[in-house]
C-alpha cells in the first residue's frame, strides 16, 4: 500500500487516484481472503466426505461378512432362514445408516460461508462510504 501524503495541498484528482489505487489493492486482498477461507472450508468438507465413504464401505463390508455368519447362527437357533437373513440385514443397514446420517447432520450444521471475508467486505464497504463523503 502507498504511504499517505499528509500535505494539505493535494488536489482532488490526487486524492481520487489514491482512493482508487487503495480500493483496488483492498479488493484484491478481499478476494485472496475469500479464496483462502473457501479453501479451508473445502478441506473440512473433503474430510467429512472421506469419513462418509469409509462409513459406507464399513457398513457394506459388515453387511457382507457378518450377515452370513449371523444368518447361519440364527438358522441354527431354529429361526426360519428368510427371517434370519432379514433380521441381520436390517441391523447392519441401520448401523451404516446411522454412521452416514450423523456425519451428514454435522456437515449441515457447519456454516460453509466465508464469514471472515463477508465481515471484511462489509467493513470495506463502510470505509468506502465514509471516504467518499
Amino acid at each position: 500500500m502507498a504511504m499517505y501524503d499528509l500535505r494539505s495541498d493535494r488536489s482532488i484528482g490526487e486524492l481520487f487516484k489514491d482512493l482508487t489505487s487503495e480500493t483496488s489493492v483492498l479488493i484484491r486482498q478481499e478476494l485472496q481472503l475469500a479464496r483462502t477461507e473457501l479453501g479451508q472450508k473445502a478441506t473440512v468438507l473433503g474430510r467429512d466426505a472421506a469419513v462418509i465413504a469409509v462409513g459406507a464401505a464399513l457398513a457394506y463390508a459388515g453387511l457382507l461378512g457378518a450377515a452370513a455368519a449371523a444368518v447361519l447362527g440364527l438358522i441354527r437357533a431354529d429361526i426360519a432362514p428368510w427371517l434370519a437373513a432379514t433380521i441381520v440385514a436390517l441391523a447392519l443397514l441401520t448401523a451404516g445408516g446411522v454412521m452416514v446420517g450423523t456425519r451428514l447432520a454435522a456437515m449441515k450444521r457447519r456454516s460453509h460461508l466465508p464469514r471472515q471475508t463477508l465481515a471484511s467486505v462489509k467493513e470495506t464497504a463502510a470505509w468506502l462510504k465514509n471516504e467518499i463523503r
